[in-house]
């Protein structure tokens, strides 16, 4: 473990009094309470106990991808995705920017807004 994390572990151990409290208080609308880092690190509450049959449960979890981070730390945004399908394009090249834009897609959160305009030369 480096002193980072050992720094996060430490900085955010505070934070589940809050948890704690704000699920008592708000019962009946929260489900789950998460809390990230940039540093990757994450805490969440009710939480998951970790031991030797269950160790690998978060082991490649990144917070930093998930839909509440990046709408937390990004707030609202407003996409245009052009997408030229003259005939100069072909099969890969469309291939290409079907994915780009999928993987753009997959970013956003009910916040955001997004258009799609389709052009031909």
């Amino acid at each position: 473990m480096t002193d980072y994390q050992r720094l996060s572990i430490c900085a955010t151990t505070k934070s589940e009094d809050l948890m704690k409290q704000t699920k008592i208080k708000h019962t009946n609308k929260i489900n789950r309470i998460y809390f990230g880092l940039e540093s990757k690190f994450f805490r969440a509450f009710p939480g998951v106990q970790q031991n030797s049959t269950n160790n690998t449960c978060f082991k490649s979890y990144d917070p930093t991808s998930r839909l509440w981070y990046v709408g937390a730390v990004t707030g609202s945004k407003k996409i245009i995705i052009m997408i030229d399908i003259s005939t100069s394009m072909n099969e890969e090249k469309l291939a290409n920017i079907k994915s780009a834009a999928a993987a753009l897609i997959d970013t956003l959160s009910f916040n955001d807004f997004v258009g799609v305009i389709f052009f031909s030369r």
